[in-house]
C-alpha cells in the first residue's frame, strides 16, 4: 500500500513537471551535458567538441562534471532520436533536445515517490506525507530544477534515496535497505564528485548495520559498480583514476570567497538565499531538534551534510552557481531538510501540532508563489533583461552580479514576477514572440539568433509556448498541455483518496546509538499500515 501511494504521488508530480517543462537546453552547463550524452550514444566517447571542460592528455576536451547525469539521460536521448522523424525537419534537432531534457521531470517524480516513502518511514500519516511531498515538489526550487538539464534534481534524488535506505536500515535492517542507501550515495557521487562529503555524512548512521555480512556485501557490491564507472571515466578524460576533471577548480586557488560572504549569500541573500527560495526551511531547526529526540544519529547526519555543503561552497569563487535559479548548490540537500520538518510535524508527543502544520502550509504556499515565477520565466531571460547577461564582469570579480545577489530590488524572485505579469499582459493583447527555428540554428548553444533570444524574454518558459512561437497549431498544443494537467489532477485525487484510507499504527524508534546494531528487526520497528475502504 505504501508503494501504491508512492506511485500515485509520483505520477501526479510527473504530469505537473511534464506540463511545466521548458523543453530547451541552452545554459552552458546544460549544453555541455547534452554534448556528453550525445557523444556517449553517437561516438561512444566521453570527449565533447565544446563546452565547460578541461583538455585531457590526448588534447581533446572533456567535461568537468561527472558521468551520472549523461548516463541517466541516454535513454531519453535515444527516445528523442526515435521521435524526431515524426516532426518537420527544421524542428528535429530541437525535439531531440526537448526529449533529452525530460530526464529531470522523471527524476523529480521519482524523487517525490521516494520522499513520500521516507516521510511514511519517519512516522507521518498518509495525507500528511502527501501534503509535505507537495510542498517539496512545488514549494521549493526542486520544481524549477526539474525543468533544467542540470544535475541538481538527480543529486537530490540520489541523496534522498540514500537517506531513505539509511532510515530503513536503522529501523528494520536488511540487505535491501543497505543496497538502497549505497545506490543513492553512489549515484549522487557519480553525478557530481563534490557531493561526496554530504553523501558520506548521510551514510554514517548506517555503518553499524552494514558490519553484518549481508548488508555489508550488498552495500559494497553496489558501491563497487559506481566506483568502477567513475574510475573508467576519470582515466578516459584525465589519465588518472582519481582525476576529478575539474582542473583549477579542484584546487585551493578556486576557494577565494570570504566564508562569511558565501554563508550569508547561500542562506540569506535576497538573490540566492535558501530561506527566500524555499521558505519551508524556516522550520528546519525545530525539525532537527525533534529528529534528535527520536533518532539523534540520523538528525546529526543530516545536519552535518547540510553544514559541510554550505561550508564547501561558501568559499568557492562561484558560490552563487550563476547562472541558475536560487542557491543551486544547496538544492540537493533540500529534501533532507524538508524531511526534518516532517519529523517535527509527525511528533505526536509534542502536543498540539496544528500550529506547526499551519506554519508549514503557509510557508509551502509562499514557496509555490516563488517557484511560479521561476517556472514561467527562464532565469536566463531574467538575467538578460536585468543586464546581468552577457556578463560584463569576470565571474571571479567580487562585484560580479552584485546587485542581483544583494539588492532586494533586483532579486530574481521580484524580477521573474515582474516579467511574468508583463508578458501575460502582452500575450492577452496579442503580442506573442515568434521564432523561426532551423536545424542549422540548433547546432549552436542558444539554438536561435540573439535577436530572437531577446524576443523570448517576452515569452514563457513552457514547451507549449515555445511550440506556438515556432508556428505549431495552438489548439492542438494547448489540448495536449491541458491533458497533462488533467492527468496530474486525476493522479493527485487518487493519491489523496488512497492516503485517506491509510491508518498509522505505533512504531518503535531506532536504536539510540550507532554502536549497537540489532540482529533481528522487531516486528514494530517500522510504521505499520492498515487500510479502510476508500470513499
Amino acid at each position: 500500500m505504501e508503494a501504491r501511494l508512492a506511485v500515485l504521488v509520483g505520477g501526479a508530480v510527473l504530469f505537473v513537471y511534464l506540463a511545466s517543462a521548458g523543453g530547451r537546453i541552452v545554459a552552458s552547463d546544460e549544453h555541455t551535458m547534452f554534448l556528453l550524452t550525445q557523444s556517449l550514444v553517437e561516438h561512444h566517447t566521453v570527449a565533447v567538441p565544446e563546452g565547460n571542460g578541461e583538455v585531457g592528455p590526448d588534447g581533446r576536451l572533456y567535461p568537468k562534471a561527472g558521468l551520472g547525469q549523461a548516463l541517466a539521460a541516454v535513454p531519453f536521448y535515444v527516445a528523442g532520436k526515435l521521435a524526431a522523424p515524426f516532426f518537420p525537419e527544421r524542428l528535429r534537432p530541437f525535439v531531440v533536445r526537448a526529449v533529452t531534457s525530460l530526464v529531470n521531470p522523471v527524476a523529480g517524480a521519482l524523487l517525490a515517490a521516494v520522499f513520500l516513502l521516507l516521510l511514511l518511514e519517519l512516522g507521518l500519516a498518509g495525507r500528511e506525507a502527501v501534503m509535505l511531498t507537495a510542498v517539496l515538489a512545488l514549494g521549493t526550487p526542486i520544481w524549477v530544477y526539474a525543468k533544467l538539464f542540470l544535475g541538481e534534481t538527480l543529486l537530490a534524488l540520489g541523496l534522498t534515496l540514500e537517506l531513505y535506505g539509511v532510515v530503513r536500515l536503522r529501523r528494520a535492517g536488511g540487505a535491501g535497505a543497505s543496497a538502497l542507501a549505497a545506490l543513492g550515495a553512489g549515484f549522487a557521487v557519480l553525478v557530481k564528485y563534490a557531493i561526496l562529503p554530504a553523501a558520506l555524512a548521510l551514510f554514517v548512521p548506517a555503518l553499524p548495520e552494514i558490519r553484518r555480512a549481508r548488508p555489508w556485501i550488498a552495500a559494497m557490491v553496489v558501491l563497487a559498480v559506481f566506483a568502477l564507472l567513475g574510475g573508467f571515466y576519470n582515466v578516459a578524460r584525465t589519465g588518472d583514476v582519481l582525476g576529478t576533471g575539474y582542473g583549477r577548480q579542484a584546487t585551493p586557488a578556486a576557494f577565494t570567497t570570504p566564508l562569511y560572504v558565501g554563508v550569508y549569500g547561500l542562506l540569506l541573500s535576497s538573490g540566492k538565499g535558501l530561506l527566500w527560495f524555499a521558505p519551508i526551511v524556516l522550520l528546519v531547526p525545530a525539525g532537527l531538534a525533534a529528529w534528535r529526540r527520536s533518532d539523534r544519529w540520523s538528525a546529526w547526519a543530516v545536519t552535518a551534510a547540510a553544514v559541510l555543503t554550505v561550508l564547501l561552497y561558501a568559499s568557492f569563487e562561484h558560490w552563487a552557481g550563476d547562472g541558475s535559479w536560487g542557491p543551486r548548490y544547496l538544492v540537493p540537500l533540500v529534501p533532507a531538510l524538508v524531511a526534518a520538518v516532517g519529523v517535527c510535524l509527525a511528533d505526536r508527543a509534542s502536543g498540539d501540532r496544528r500550529p506547526w502544520w499551519a506554519g508549514a502550509v503557509l510557508l509551502g504556499a509562499l514557496g509555490v508563489a516563488v517557484q511560479i515565477g521561476g517556472v514561467a520565466i527562464y532565469f536566463g531571460s531574467q538575467m538578460r533583461e536585468a543586464g546581468d547577461y552577457p556578463y560584463t564582469r569576470a565571474i571571479s570579480d567580487p562585484r560580479f552580479m552584485s546587485e542581483s545577489h544583494w539588492n532586494p530590488n533586483f532579486s530574481p524572485i521580484v524580477g521573474h514576477w515582474r516579467m511574468l505579469a508583463r508578458n501575460l499582459d502582452e500575450h492577452v493583447h496579442g503580442h506573442v514572440p515568434r521564432v523561426s527555428l532551423s536545424g542549422e540554428g540548433a547546432a549552436s548553444r542558444l539554438g536561435v539568433p540573439d535577436a530572437q533570444a531577446e524576443q523570448l524574454t517576452h515569452g514563457f518558459d513552457l514547451w507549449p509556448a515555445y511550440a506556438v512561437y515556432a508556428g505549431l497549431p495552438a489548439p492542438f498544443v494547448l489540448a495536449v498541455w491541458g491533458g497533462l494537467w488533467l492527468l496530474a489532477l486525476v493522479y493527485a485525487s487518487w493519491a489523496w483518496r488512497w492516503a485517506s484510507a491509510m491508518e498509522l499504527r505505533p512504531r518503535r524508534a531506532p536504536s539510540a546509538t550507532p554502536q549497537e546494531p540489532h540482529d533481528e528487526a522487531p516486528a514494530d520497528a517500522r510504521p505499520s499500515w492498515s487500510m479502510t475502504e476508500p470513499r
